[in-house]
């Protein structure tokens, strides 16, 4: 492409502005195989940030549910509610992990949206089996505390 033309398109401009990313970019064969994977891993964790709210939720809901089982027994909010705090900090931690393992099985060639989904179904599960420890540990540990008095 000669100056004068390359001047005229934003082929040449750096400073254009980004093309749309489209459905159907990754078979684009402009693209180097490196860049059809970056493509795809972008999508997959925007994919997968839009599960961290359903995610977030479900934990939520079992968190409002701990919360008022561990009141009624006689735990304290103060600690009851720092507890809950922490693990939903690592339970988002934790939430990190699906879209990597993700990647490595759509590198490995499972492409398919069964596998994010059975992901993240074990991912929360695992998270709310968590939270029920919780919950059952604490209201052992308040029983005990009573039975101490």
């Amino acid at each position: 492409m000669t100056d004068a033309a390359c001047l005229e398109s934003d082929e040449c401009n750096p400073y254009a502005a980004p093309e749309e990313i489209r459905g159907g970019d990754e078979d684009d064969h402009r693209l180097s195989p490196f860049e059809r994977q970056c493509l795809s891993a972008g999508r997959l964790f925007f994919f997968w940030e839009k599960l961290r709210i359903a995610y977030n939720v479900i934990l939520g809901l079992e968190a409002a549910a701990i919360l008022a089982v561990a009141l009624s027994s006689g735990n304290s909010l103060g600690r009851i509610v720092v507890e809950l705090v922490f693990a939903g900090v690592i339970a988002n931690v934790c939430f990190c992990v699906g879209p990597v393992i993700n990647c490595y099985v759509n590198w490995l060639g499972l492409r398919t949206r069964i596998v994010t989904w059975v992901l993240f179904v074990l991912g929360a599960g695992f998270a709310m089996f968590l939270g029920l420890t919780l919950l059952l540990v604490t209201g052992l540990e308040a029983n005990a505390e009573f039975e101490g008095f």
